[in-house]
């Protein structure tokens, strides 16, 4: 009987410490700053079953591309000069297993479009009228103008028709 009881008390044991080793998904949402506080780089790495980099794949209204074996999508928005990248968003999902993957979100400061403040932890774009009217046609834009909102709440993508397009980090 002892022997039963002790058994039945280690495996109940074994099972509450299980129990408390599993953890609900949580974003996996990571922020880098670029020493001359010019660039913020915003990984979403989709560990533990995080909904964000789907979510924000799925948001993507470009179409997939295949990438040395994986699915990918990516949105550019030059800079002013032409030659550098104010926004760009690049996502990269596997083929083999449905859900797995990750995307990079990176704010490089341009003038009146792309502000990085490394000090306060935030970055914005902001694009108006035609301009932001293009921008958005490379998403998938809710009837209330969402496009994109992490669990955090940390990273929003909003357009307003006919008026903004912002993304924000903060």
């Amino acid at each position: 009987m002892r022997s039963i009881l002790g058994k039945s008390v280690l495996f109940l044991s074994a099972i509450v410490l299980w129990l408390g080793s599993v953890t609900p998904a949580r974003a996996m949402t990571q922020v880098i700053f670029s020493r001359d506080g010019q660039t913020a780089s915003i990984s979403l790495l989709g560990i533990s079953g995080d909904p964000d980099p789907a979510a924000l794949y799925d948001s993507l209204k470009v179409p997939a591309e295949d990438y040395n074996g994986k699915w990918a999508k990516k949105v550019l928005l030059p800079g002013q000069d032409g030659s550098s990248k104010a926004f760009y968003i690049a996502c990269v999902f596997s083929k083999m297993i449905v859900g797995s993957g990750s995307c990079t979100v990176v704010f490089h400061a341009d003038p009146g479009r792309v502000d990085v403040v490394a000090s306060e932890g935030r970055a914005r774009l902001a694009l108006h009228g035609e301009e932001a009217s293009r921008f958005a046609q490379n998403f998938n834009v809710r009837g209330d103008g969402s496009i994109f909102r992490s669990q955090s709440g940390k990273l929003n993508f909003t357009f307003i028709p006919g008026g903004d397009l912002l993304v924000e980090w903060k």
